[in-house]
């Protein structure tokens, strides 16, 4: 059943972070960074394993993403997943630059520890990305 409220004021213990990332290393830095600040965390390798963890688990509060990806491209999982919940939010993070999609929050990597939650704390309380 898809959540119809944002998540403004939420805890981040309630709030459910997927990280997606075919970078076993940066996937797995992200997840401790989000992890440590209180967030529950999962991660995918992929868009594709992504998907199928939505499938068995439900739609995250927010996802965590690289943009290019084999199988199955960051964007190509935000529409889907936006698909089965529309108020997911979703922070794209890309080596290449950080205004390869209009009108959604990207942010550049490599970065820092500060720079990510910053980033994942603007997306969560976003009504509008």
């Amino acid at each position: 059943m898809a959540k119809s409220s944002t998540n403004r004021g939420k805890p981040p213990a309630r709030i459910r972070a997927l990280v997606i990332d075919d970078n076993e290393l940066v996937r797995t830095f992200i997840e401790h960074v989000l992890r440590d600040a209180g967030y529950q965390t999962a991660t995918a390798e992929d868009g594709i394993a992504a998907r199928d963890y939505v499938l068995r688990t439900g739609a995250p509060d927010v996802v965590v993403t690289d943009i290019s990806m084999p199988r199955m491209t960051g964007n190509e999982f935000a529409q889907w997943v936006r698909q089965q919940r529309p108020d997911v939010k979703v922070l794209f993070l890309s080596g290449y630059g950080s205004d390869l999609l209009e009108d959604e929050m990207c942010l550049q990597k490599p970065c820092t520890m500060r720079a990510l939650l910053q980033a994942v704390s603007t997306v969560v309380r976003s009504a509008d990305l």
